[in-house]
C-alpha cells in the first residue's frame, strides 16, 4: 500500500511540475533552448511571399487534421485555434527543432522563440511563421514535456515533410 502512494504521489509530483513549464506565456522552450542551427540564415534567405497557410483546430479529443503534408525548406503559417472550452497544447519537438521559426504570435504580442510546444487556452489562437527543415516525419501531440507520457488518448498526429 505504501507504494501504491508513493507512486501516486510521484505522478501527481510529475503533473504539478509540468504545469510549471508554461510560464504565463504558453511557450515552451526546446530543452536547452537550441533552434535549428542555421535558422536566420533560412529565414533571411526565405521568399515569403509563397508562404502557404496551415489551419489547424484542437478540440476536446482530436486535431482537425491528423496528417499534414508540406515541403522542406518552404515557407509556413501555422494558425492553431483551440475551440473548446478546456486548454490544449500542440507540441511538436522535433518539427519546431528542425523548422527555422521566424515569428510567434500569441495574445497580439510578437516573438521569434525556439519552441517545440505552445499552450492554449480555451479559444485562444497562436500563429507561427516558419520555414521547415529536412524531409523526414515528425509527431505532433495535445501534451506537454511530462504529461503526454503519463496520459492515454491524447490527440496526436503527424507532421510530412516530402
Amino acid at each position: 500500500m505504501r507504494n501504491v502512494w508513493r507512486v501516486f504521489s510521484i505522478m501527481a509530483l510529475l503533473v504539478a511540475v509540468s504545469a510549471c513549464e508554461t510560464g504565463y506565456t504558453g511557450l515552451h522552450a526546446t530543452a536547452l533552448g537550441n533552434c535549428a542551427p542555421d535558422a536566420q540564415q533560412r529565414v533571411q534567405a526565405t521568399d515569403w511571399s509563397g508562404m502557404e497557410t496551415i489551419d489547424i483546430k484542437a478540440g476536446e479529443v482530436l486535431f482537425s487534421t491528423s496528417q499534414i503534408y508540406l515541403k522542406p525548406q518552404h515557407p509556413y503559417l501555422f494558425r492553431i485555434a483551440n475551440e473548446d472550452t478546456s486548454g490544449h497544447y500542440f507540441q511538436a519537438r522535433e518539427f519546431f527543432h528542425a523548422a527555422a521559426i521566424k515569428e510567434v504570435v500569441k495574445n497580439n504580442r510578437y516573438r521569434k522563440p525556439c519552441i517545440n510546444s505552445v499552450w492554449l487556452a480555451p479559444q485562444e489562437k497562436i500563429e507561427v511563421q516558419l520555414v521547415t527543415g529536412e524531409p523526414g516525419k515528425y509527431e505532433f501531440v495535445d501534451g506537454n514535456f511530462l504529461v503526454e507520457y503519463i496520459t492515454a488518448g491524447n490527440a496526436a498526429g503527424i507532421i510530412v515533410v516530402e
